[in-house]
Parts: structure tokens; sequence; C-alpha cells
């Protein structure tokens, strides 16, 4: 597959870090869809970038500019990280899939989360 191919396929596995132990589930359910997973906690092992030396700025950075690049964002759970990494491509038009199946805490945070303006307005653009 030349790369290209690969991108056009790919799907931006947003997920939140209390997730994190549920990567591979949600890499195999991906590619089970035939897509490819673009999964942050696969390209940014959680030890070595946001809880370690690198940091959770740096590595918000870099979760966004993964995201810029994939056609389609499927989210696994509410976070702000979550909402902060798709927050940019959101007036891009990307396709957008729920899969909260994998976030058995999903209504709860997400209530949590619109007490906030800032997430209160994202969540509204999810209609969540």
């Amino acid at each position: 597959m030349n790369p290209k191919s690969y991108i056009e396929n790919g799907v931006y596995c947003a997920t939140p870090g209390r997730l994190r132990y549920l990567t591979r589930e949600i890499v195999l359910y991906v590619h089970n869809k035939n897509h490819i997973p673009i999964h942050p906690f696969a390209f940014f092992p959680y030890e070595l970038f946001e809880g370690g030396d690198v940091g959770r700025e740096d590595t918000m950075a870099f979760c966004q500019e993964l995201v810029k690049i994939c056609p389609r964002i499927w989210i696994f759970g509410i976070s702000e990280g979550v909402l902060d990494d798709i927050e940019p491509v959101i007036p891009l038009k990307k396709e957008i899939e729920l899969h909260l199946e994998f976030d058995s805490d999903w209504e709860l945070n997400a209530d949590i989360l619109k007490t906030n303006p800032r997430y209160f307005e994202i969540l509204g653009k999810l209609n969540l």
C-alpha cells in the first residue's frame, strides 16, 4: 500500500488517556472495519510521551498534527484531551464518528465537560 492510500484510509482514534489500556482493542476494532488505525497511544506511548519526558503539552501538539492528516476521526471516549485533539479539525468537516461503547463513563464525563463553556461549545458542535 502506498503512503497516500494509507492516509486516505486512515482513522484517527481519539481516545482518552484513562482508556489507553484499550489501545490494542481499539486498533483491532478499526482494522476489522477495513480502515487503517492511527492511534495516538500507539504512535506516542503514554509512558514515553504524555506521562514521560515529552510531557502533555508537546504530546497534545503532536496529536493535533496527526489528526489533521486523517480524513476521518472516530471518538472512542470523551475527555478534555480528546476534545482538544479534534477541535481544530471540526471546521474542516472531516468524517467524525462516535464509538462510545468503549467508554462506559462517557455520559458522566460529557456532563462534567459541559460545565466548562469551552468544552460545552465543542460538544455542541459534535451534537453531544
